[in-house]
Order: C-alpha cells, then structure tokens, then sequence
C-alpha cells in the first residue's frame, strides 16, 4: 500500500471529477458535510475508492480518506489496493483538467535510484514540458533553491528512516530561472515483503499563497513598528478562554518586561481601577453584545510600580463561530495619562478655586441650578447662605496676602465642618463663600447651621506667627419660597448678607422683599452717581476751622453734597458707601480735590494769608485701582503750596496701613501737604501708628465734645488727646462745637483748633470769603 496526504484543492478536484454527492461510495467527499461532527460522535468516515490513470508509467490504485479538521480544513490518505473495484463512470480527462487548473502534480521517489518521477501536470508546474518525467538526482536537486535544499533532503531522511509522513514547503526554480513555491505532501511505500520502496506524493503551486503571506506579514510588521512608534499596545482577546495577548507598547505602559504575556480577564481587572471596573466591563459586554460596534472606555490600570495610568482602550470583535457568537476581539490601548491630567488641570481651572479647592462660582452656580430642579421632585427645599468674611480686608493689609490666603482656607476648613457632607460649600471669590443646604425639611435646621459657621470663624486665626480675628456676616434666601431661580437666590442671599452687615456684622439674616427695594434704590443711585460729575450735580459745601486763640478762620473743610435733579438732595452716608463699592470713589475724590484746591488758592490770594482747606480721604482711594490723579502737579500748576492741603483720614486706615498707604503718606509729608486723624477716639485702642507716621492733626470725635462740660468722662477724654497729641508735637482740632461752654473748656483745655455750628454751620463757597475776615472768639 502506498499512504500519501493531498491538500484541500484536491479533494475539490475529486469532487469535479465525478463525486457528486448522492452517488454510491462518495458520501465523505461532499463538501458539505459537517464531518468534524461524525469525527465527533464517532462515526467511521467514509471511504471513496477508484482507479486512476495519473500519467505515471503504471496506473495507481489508491483510496481517499479524508475528515474535516476542527479548523475547517482537510486531512486526506491516498492507499494503493489492488483489491479494490474500479468505479464505472469515471472521467480520466476531467480529472487531469482538474488537476491543471488547481496547480497540483504528482510525483514519486524512488529510494533506490534517488530518482524522482513526476507526471505531466507536475512538469507543468516546473515550466518543463508537460509530458512524464524521470529526474535524476542532480536534476531534482538543481530545481530546489539551495537554501531550501537542506531541510527538504532532511525530511526525505526522515520518512525513509521513520515512516513519517512527509510534508514541506519549499522554493524550486522553474526552467525559465522563475522562482516559485512548493507545497509537497508524500507516504512512504512498501513492498509485500515491508520494504521501504519510494515516496509517493503529490504537489501545489503555492507562490501566491505565499507571496500573500509575505504582503501580510510585512504589513504586519510596518503596523507593528508604527504601534510601537506610537507607544501604543495592543491586545488580544480570546473568548472561550478568556484570555488576553498583550504585546507592543502595552508592555512598557504596564511597566512590564518588553515580552508578549499572556494575562487571564481577572488579572487585568485586577489591576483595573476598582472605580473604573464596572464601566469598563459594561463598554466591553456591549460590544461583544452587539450593542455597539467597537469598544471604547477611558479607565486607569496600576503598574508594575503601583502608580495609576489612564489608558483609552478601543478594540472590535474579530472572530465569530458558525453560530454569529464572537470568540475573539483585537484593539489597542493608548496611554493617555498626560492627556487625562491637561484636562484635569484645564477643569481645575475652570471649575475649582485655585487657593482652597472648593467649587468656584461657575461650578456653584451648575450645581445650584441642578439642585434647584431636583428640589420639587423631592418636595424639599434648599438654602443658600452667603458668607462675607468681616474684618478679612484689614488682616489682609496688616499681615500681608500669604497671611489672608492662610485665614482663607482655614475658614474654608471651618465652614465645611460646620456642614453636612451632602451640602455644597464653595467660594465665589475674595473673603466671599456661599453654602448650599440640601435637602432641608426642617426650618431650625438653617438658623442651626448658620450659628455654627458664625462660632467657628470667630475662634481666633493662627495666621504664622501672628493671630488674627475676623468674623462673619450670612445672607440666608430658601427655594422656592423666595425664588426658584439660582442666579436670583444668589442676588438675594447676597442681599441679606449685606443687610446683616449693615446691622452690625457677626449675624445672619433672612432675605426679605424690603431687602429688594433696598436693593433697587442703591442700584439706581449707583447708575445715577455715573452721571453725577459731568452733570455738574455735586458741589461742595465749607464749614470753617476756628484759631482758638485768637478766634480767626484759618482754614476750612470741604464737605461733598450732591442734589439730584429728581432724587432732591442725596446724603453723604447713602451715596458715598455706594461710591465706594462702585469705583467711583477715585473720580469723585480727584473731582473734590481739584474744586477745593481751586478755592483755597482764591482764597489765599484775596486774604493775603496761607489758607488750608481739609479734604476726607476715603479708605478705598489708598488702593491701587483708586490711582488719584496727580494731586502734586496740579497744585504747581495752580503755584499753590502743598502745605495749603490736609488730607483728613479714619485711624483704621493706619492700624491695618498697607504699603500702597505707608508710601502715599510718606510721599504727603515729603511734599508737604499735612495729614489729620478725622473721628479720634473712635476706632481702635493701638496708638502705635501715632508714633509710626507723621500726623500733624488729631481730629476729636463729636461724640467726646458733645458731653462737655457736664459729661466728666468726656472731659477727661478731651483733656487726654489734647495733653499726649502735643506731646507728640501734634495739633488738636476739635470738631462739633454747638455751645460757648463747649468752646470755653476746649480753650481752656489747651485745644488749638474747632468747628461746629456754634462758629458757622457748611456753607457754599461763595459765602466763605465774607467769614474770613470775622473773629469768632
């Protein structure tokens, strides 16, 4: 018997050459069959027999044997039995047409001669003439590409030795010098005694095949070296295993040596991030589900070094069984950690406050509007509070900015433990932060939280080395009883905020529909103080400052008024608060400065004597975006002296004096122009600054004179200033004189200067001159 192996396209052939299905004998070789399942249930495959003429010196009688491989190829056995009949019907020509068209040739080798014979269609195949063969040893060898040579002879060997089957691909040359590929499959033969007679077999042209291989695998390779260009990896997944191939970059992203490694699904979700498992997952069975065409999911692995990477891993199903279910999927992970951290960064920024973390008012405003429409559905309500810092300004100003960054966030810490976990806590901006109360069902609950906040902001700062006190003032406006809007809760808790301050800080207080025509008129007179200047609708008013020793006028103070053609008269204690929080103080205060300085020179001219006229100084106009025009520039321009000018300033001004405020004051006493201590007595217990700068006048508050002389307490305090403000080489001007008691014991106190009404009330400076030249005492 002679054994031999014939690929796929032969049995093909077989089957064109006769063996239709239904015809006796042939039901193994139909196509169709699902053999691998006979193979299965252990069925005996069927057995094909015939007689063929294969152009060989003598017919061969063989049988075919062939079973469907689980991969869904062929194994074929081709056995010489005389015993076997000859099938009627069989078409010889058909068949070697078959055989032509498909590239297949048969061959025999005989051990004995080392000479191979190979029929006409193999001749074919070599480009010889298509007639039967014998070829010599040195004639077969010289078909062979010499590097192929080798391993072909050594196989031979092998199945002369071992009777092992024989299979190989190799390179022969053609007679044109063409070089193409073989694939060769041959049995051993014995004779009736079991000696080894030759190699029967048969061959294919498989140059194309392999030609596609190589186009393949070089494809292969350049998409290889381009992912591994690209640092990206890539990644195999295998179904019914479950089991992954990892390979390229992914090795160097896990920080793993640079190998393939084969990983079970469960240590890739080991190494998943335990909050990213579940959304991972998902992505992945929706794919394999068929509910998305191609997998995607952003997650973060741990690495070999414990850190945490984003990765974005993208694959599809590559393979399905015969049934549709997919039992593999290919993709690639790309590591995109820096990209992941730029837009950590850039929603950080967008979103959170750079100094405490918390929310910024962007992202406040997001969840507040959210919260809002989830409120109803819930049948509950929210509370916004608004928190204003008191007193944040001056420590800022004493201490320096990294001391208020400091108090800022330990507020920030204070607050959030002042709160539940569930309510939001954000900063909007400067010493401003605002909470949300979610979720509220109790009304005792906000009043609760609020007095919470206020205890634990006014525990004192530990600010580096020094301690610091500040406290807090809360607006409180609840959804939707006051508004279901979030930009118009914020307005009114805001609102409140400011009520509550105005009533004396350290105090949370509720929004109230009179807050809102509060609010409405402070807004209309911020919009009407724009116009104010260039409407010529502010004058200035000038109370006379009396020589208590001799009872002349030797300067004024010049007093803002402002009369609005519909509003009527606007007092100073509503617009100038407004002006400050509006910006307009700087252009009003260089409007008022310019004005007086004018009338001072008038004056002087006309008395023949240096006048002085005093100008209020607000706090506001010592900060940087209050830049005041250039006061030195006009007075020589007016060639009037700096020392005509006295700028009256609060003494908290000087307790928390920023640098901006030490280098004005400085440049004041430089040029010249005098600096007076307006309300004192009034403000804070530390005279330091008494000492610190140049003051030439303390200014004693009306609140001490107007006791005088029945009120023993105010006298002392009277006598007090004027006895240390000369000690410290300074003048005392006393102001809201009304009685001639009250001037009687200020003369007699030693007090160098007074005004109030008891000497002329403010008048229009067109009446000033005419007082000039009056003695009072």
């Amino acid at each position: 018997m002679i054994p031999f192996c014939f690929p796929l396209p032969f049995l093909q052939l077989a089957t064109l050459a006769g063996y239709a299905h239904g015809r006796a004998g042939n039901a193994g070789m139909d196509p169709g069959r699902n053999t691998s399942s006979a193979r299965i249930r252990g069925e005996t495959p069927s057995i094909v027999p015939n007689r063929l003429n294969l152009g060989f010196r003598r017919p061969l009688k063989f049988i075919f044997l062939h079973l469907w491989t689980a991969r869904g190829g062929i194994s074929e056995m081709m056995t010489e039995s005389d015993s076997l009949p000859t099938l009627s019907g069989f078409d010889q020509a058909a068949y070697e047409r078959g055989l032509k068209a498909a590239g297949i040739g048969m061959w025999e080798f005989d051990f004995k001669s080392a000479h191979a014979s190979i029929c006409a269609n193999m001749a074919r195949v070599l480009g010889m003439p298509p007639r039967f063969t014998v070829l010599s040893p040195s004639e077969w060898r010289a078909r062979i590409e010499p590097v192929d040579l080798p391993y072909v002879e050594q196989l031979l060997k092998l199945a002369y030795t071992k009777g092992k089957p024989y299979r190989v691909e190799f390179r022969a040359r053609r007679e044109t010098g063409e070089i193409i590929w073989l694939q060769a499959h041959g049995s051993l033969v014995r004779d009736a005694k079991g000696h080894r007679v030759r190699l029967t077999g048969a061959a294919i042209d498989i140059t194309e095949k392999k030609s596609a291989e190589d186009a393949l695998r070089l494809a292969s390779e350049r998409l290889k070296l381009a992912v591994e260009g690209s640092g990206e990896g890539i990644w195999d997944y295998d179904l019914p295993t479950n089991m992954y191939t990892l390979s390229g970059g992914l090795n160097e992203i896990l920080g793993r040596p640079h190998k393939s490694a084969i990983h079970h699904a469960n240590d890739w979700i080991r190494i998943t991030h335990p909050d990213d498992v579940e959304r991972m997952l998902s992505a992945l069975r929706a794919c394999i589900d068929g509910a998305t065409r191609t997998y995607r999911c952003e997650y973060r692995i741990r690495t070999r070094d414990g850190v945490w990477k984003w990765i974005l891993s993208r694959g599809v199903v590559v393979a399905r069984d015969e049934h549709g279910t997919p039992t593999s999927m290919a993709g690639i992970v790309t590591d995109v950690t820096d990209k992941k951290e730029s837009e950590e960064t850039a929603w950080r920024h967008a979103n959170l406050d750079s100094l405490t973390g918390l929310p910024n008012r962007r992202h406040f405003l997001s969840g507040l509007e959210a919260e809002l429409r989830r409120a109803p559905r819930q049948q509950t309500k929210v509370a916004l509070l608004f928190i204003d810092l008191d007193g944040f300004k001056q420590v800022n100003d004493l201490f320096g900015h990294d001391a208020g960054d400091l108090l800022l966030m330990e507020a920030a810490y204070r607050i959030r433990k002042s709160i539940r976990s569930s309510d939001e806590l954000a900063r909007l901006g400067g010493d401003e932060f605002t909470v949300l109360l979610k979720d509220l069902r109790k009304p005792d609950h906000v009043e609760y939280v609020c007095q919470q906040i206020l205890a634990s902001l006014s525990k004192p700062f530990t600010v580096g080395s020094e301690v610091a006190y500040v406290s807090a003032s809360i607006g409180v406006a609840i959804a939707p009883v006051d508004t279901q809007s979030g930009d118009e809760l914020l307005r009114k808790a805001d609102t409140a905020m400011y009520a509550a301050k105005a009533s004396g800080k350290n105090q949370f207080g509720y929004f109230s529909p009179s807050m809102d025509e509060k609010t409405h008129s402070r807004l209309r007179v911020a919009a009407e103080l724009r116009r104010a200047i260039s409407s010529r609708q502010f004058t200035l008013y000038y109370q006379p400052v009396i020589d208590l020793h001799d009872g002349h006028v030797v300067k004024t103070e010049a007093l803002l008024r402002w009369e609005h053609p519909k509003l009527g008269k606007v007092a100073p204690s509503i617009f100038v608060p407004i002006a400050e929080e509006t910006g307009l103080m700087g252009d009003i205060g260089n409007w008022v400065f310019r004005e007086a300085a004018t009338r001072t020179k008038q004056w002087s001219e006309r008395a023949g004597v240096a006048f002085q006229v005093a100008l209020n100084k607000s706090p506001v106009q010592f900060n940087q975006r209050y830049m005041e025009s250039d006061w030195l520039q006009y007075l020589h321009e007016l060639d009037l002296s700096p020392s005509s000018i006295v700028v009256e300033i609060t003494e908290g001004i000087l307790l928390h004096a920023s640098s901006q405020v030490a280098d004005k004051l400085l440049e004041y006493r430089d040029a010249g122009i005098q600096v007076a201590i307006d309300d004192f007595g009034t403000g804070y217990s530390s005279l330091a600054y008494l000492k610190e700068f140049d003051i030439d006048y303390l200014k004693i508050d009306q609140s001490f004179i107007r006791g005088i002389p029945a009120n023993p307490g105010n006298c002392t305090i009277a006598e007090t200033i004027i006895v240390m403000a000369h000690k410290l080489g300074q003048k005392v001007i006393a102001e809201g004189i009304e009685t001639k008691e009250q001037a009687d014991f200020l003369i007699q106190a030693g007090c160098d200067y007074g005004q109030g009404f008891y000497f002329a009330p403010p008048v229009p400076a067109e009446q000033v001159e005419p007082l000039l030249s009056r003695r009072y005492l």
